[in-house]
């Protein structure tokens, strides 16, 4: 492979573990990603497959976890819905100004709204699938009212899990319902 800035020749290494922060999310770490680097001027790049599974794979990673979201989840979560923030808080029934402190961690979401967001986000995966993603809505939901917030725990995923494993028996092995 040639270098985008120069056209010097990469190297190619496998990253051990790669800090994913371009998803807007401090706590993605992708293992096995192929890193190239540039022996001329030094320029780095890092090859993600698959990316908008792998955004799926993180939204349903954070659906499912056994915590609640943190605000910049949920707004991680709205963006991959494709929702401006004022759209949002129309959807939610709630002012512009009370989605910004969620999202900023100023105010708690509270059990129904946050079980709404999931909801919102799981439904839209399982449209886009045409198949229902994941059948344990029930569980997911009565499990998440008991949860503790855990926003520094780190997510991490292979490229495996995100490659091809989008299908009607998808769910995170992190799932509540595991």
């Amino acid at each position: 492979m040639k270098c985008h800035a120069c056209g010097g020749e990469m190297k190619v290494a496998k990253v051990k573990s790669y800090e994913y922060r371009e998803c807007g999310l401090p706590n993605v770490l992708l293992s096995g990603i192929q890193r190239h680097s540039c022996r001329n001027c030094r320029e780095e790049y890092v090859d993600i497959p698959k990316i908008n599974q792998l955004h799926r794979l993180i939204g349903m990673t954070l659906c499912c976890r056994k915590e609640k979201l943190s605000g910049i989840e949920i707004r991680y979560l709205r963006k991959e819905m494709g929702l401006r923030a004022i759209d949002f808080a129309r959807v939610l029934s709630i002012q512009p100004e009370t989605l910004s402190r969620i999202e900023n961690d100023t105010q708690d979401a509270g059990d129904t709204l946050e079980k709404f967001m999931r909801s919102a986000y799981m439904n839209l995966v399982s449209a886009e699938q045409e198949v229902p993603i994941h059948l344990n809505y029930i569980k997911i939901f009565a499990e998440a009212a008991k949860l503790p917030k855990a926003p520094e725990k780190k997510i991490r995923l292979k490229p495996e899990e995100w490659i091809n494993k989008l299908s009607s028996s998808f769910c995170p092995e992190r799932c509540i319902a595991h």
